[in-house]
């Protein structure tokens, strides 16, 4: 539970929710929803988001009501550093991903999301062009 140890003494995340994030399992939402597994180093930086968004005891000023099938309340507008955006792009490059937007474009069904009809697996590279765009679609949006 490597990732989420910064928020270890400070929060009242339980055992179960940091496991499911280092298994990427909450919410019902694949993180590898393209055929080909995500990158070790890819899948820390996500782990690492799960763990600030589940665990942190700071994050109240950022959550919003929303009616979406995976849950009732969502985090906008989190500040995130530029290097930290650029470090999380570099380490996925190279991943896979069938859309662009992750909080708005996939199907969901009973075992979660999925790609969108029609939809192809491309790098992360060829979806997003740059750490920014990266950043305000897949963590901000």
């Amino acid at each position: 539970m490597l990732q989420c140890t910064p928020w270890k003494n400070f929060s009242c995340c339980t055992h179960e929710t940091t496991s499911d994030a280092h298994k990427l399992k909450l919410y019902n939402f694949n993180f590898e929803h393209c055929p080909k597994k995500m990158s070790e180093e890819c899948r820390k930086h996500f782990v690492r988001d799960l763990c600030f968004y589940e665990c942190s005891p700071n994050i109240g000023p950022w959550i919003v009501k929303v009616n979406m099938k995976i849950r009732r309340e969502r985090f906008f507008g989190v500040p995130l550093c530029q290097s930290d955006c650029d470090a999380w792009f570099s380490a996925c490059v190279d991943d896979y991903t069938c859309t662009d937007n992750w909080a708005r474009n996939f199907v969901w069904n009973s075992t979660g999301n999925q790609c969108p009809p029609n939809s192809q697996c491309m790098k992360f590279k060829d979806v997003f062009k740059t750490a920014k765009n990266f950043c305000e679609k897949v963590i901000a949006d």
